[in-house]
């Protein structure tokens, strides 16, 4: 963090890392033009185990704190268990631009008060050729509001492709969702999947909590939940629903 040209740099992961070294992780970048992860990480199948942040005063947390213009692909996460406030995510807590997250997987718990997903908090490409690609997760992700198993918030012509959830227990109050929290403004989701428990009070879905029904619209096309392990009975329409229901 604080040298700034290796924001922008590409690393390959040769080994697997073990992170329980690091009581309370720093996220990589900071959410400031410049500060932010621009380069590729590549984690190449190798393991990152044991990621603890504990940071629940703290916005944008994960692994990566804010990333623009990067690629981060083959990242596979591992027990980890992640605390923090707004924009919360295993791997990062909040995309901005034309970035690209592919083949990466967080194991583990996360939770934040909104915004937050097991993977990514929030993502805002502004280009549909940009998002979220062949990515997992499984494990417990909770918040009070824009919470998804996946990602809390998908934005602004984001992308969500061959994406999945497994295993994975999603709970807050508003906007709560098996995958995603929130689907809006021409973000788009495609053959994606999830499984596990949804619960909360207002806009809950086994797939997606709250999808825009206003231009500019946002599309869900062959993607699927369970409806048994979720609870639920619908997905992304909009109308306020609770679990009794």
């Amino acid at each position: 963090n604080g040298v700034r040209d290796y924001l922008s740099a590409h690393f390959k992961q040769v080994a697997d890392i073990d992170l329980s070294g690091y009581e309370n992780w720093e996220p990589i970048g900071k959410n400031v033009d410049g500060k932010r992860f621009a380069g590729i990480y590549d984690g190449n199948g190798y393991a990152i185990s044991n990621l603890t942040i504990e940071r629940s005063t703290t916005d944008y947390v994960g692994l990566f704190c804010t990333i623009k213009f990067a690629v981060l692909k083959n990242i596979k996460l591992v027990n980890t268990n992640v605390k923090g406030q707004w924009y919360v995510g295993g791997l990062v807590g909040w995309i901005w631009g034309r970035n690209s997250v592919i083949n990466c997987s967080s194991v583990g718990d996360v939770s934040g008060y909104r915004y937050v997903g097991g993977l990514v908090g929030a993502s805002n490409t502004a280009d549909t050729a940009y998002g979220l690609f062949g990515c997992c997760v499984a494990g417990n992700v909770s918040g009070t509001a824009i919470v998804g198993a996946l990602i809390g918030s998908s934005e602004q012509g984001t992308v969500i492709v061959d994406c999945y959830s497994y295993s994975t227990t999603v709970y807050g109050e508003s906007r709560i969702g098996g995958l995603v929290g929130l689907l809006t403004n021409t973000s788009h989701m495609i053959n994606c999947y999830s499984t596990g428990s949804v619960s909360g009070i207002y806009f809950i879905g086994g797939l997606v909590g709250l999808k825009s029904t206003s231009p500019p619209f946002s599309t869900v096309t062959s993607s699927y939940y369970d409806s048994e392990t979720s609870g639920c009975s619908d997905t992304g329409k909009g109308e306020p629903r609770t679990t009794a229901e």
